[in-house]
């Protein structure tokens, strides 16, 4: 990230085998970002990993991959706080029941020539963000994405993901213009 920011996701696996688990989660974030890294500013970097199991006693996870994974776009960077939404479903209904995730470091190549706001790089870029996000979440096996509600105590099994085709950001979760949001298929 431009300026040495820290940008994090949180994402929640759960599943009954603990280990398991862990080797399946660790791999499906490393793939996701390995994917999505070709979008990415070489400004922006993975250098650790933390993610958390869903359960209790259960510490957060480290894993610091070797080689650091990082972005190859070498374009001038967005700002921090510009990002592309991942949206997660679950079978139920409710904001506390659905997450999202936000995909940031992205450069100036992601505006396009477009003058309404809409990104470009979902266009050029888009089957590349649909593999990572179905790297993340694949409907088969036993442990899966989760969408965790810390009030409720509850993990629910993410079922599907939609992405929109305008930036958006942490402050300002859904914009005024109309936008197209696409289903991503999981592998």
């Amino acid at each position: 990230m431009p300026g040495g920011e820290i940008a994090i996701n949180t994402f929640h696996f759960g599943g009954i085998d603990r280990d398991a688990v862990i080797t399946t989660s660790q791999s499906r974030v490393l793939a996701y970002y390995t994917a999505l890294k070709n979008i990415l500013s070489t400004q922006w970097s993975l250098t650790r990993l933390t993610w958390r199991l869903v359960g209790p006693n259960n510490p957060p996870l480290e894993h610091t991959p070797s080689p650091a994974i990082v972005g190859t776009q070498t374009a001038n960077p967005l700002p921090n706080d510009v990002a592309l939404v991942v949206s997660w479903k679950t079978a139920l209904a409710g904001k506390s029941y659905r997450g999202r995730t936000y995909i940031g470091g992205l450069t100036q190549n992601a505006l396009g020539t477009a003058s309404d706001g809409s990104c470009a790089l979902i266009a050029a870029s888009g089957t590349t963000i649909d593999t990572a996000v179905g790297s993340l979440a694949p409907l088969t096996g036993e442990n899966k994405l989760v969408v965790y509600s810390p009030t409720l105590g509850e993990a629910n099994v993410v079922i599907g993901a939609t992405r929109g085709n305008r930036f958006d950001t942490q402050r300002r979760r859904e914009n005024r213009l109309a936008e197209i949001r696409t289903v991503i298929p999981f592998v």
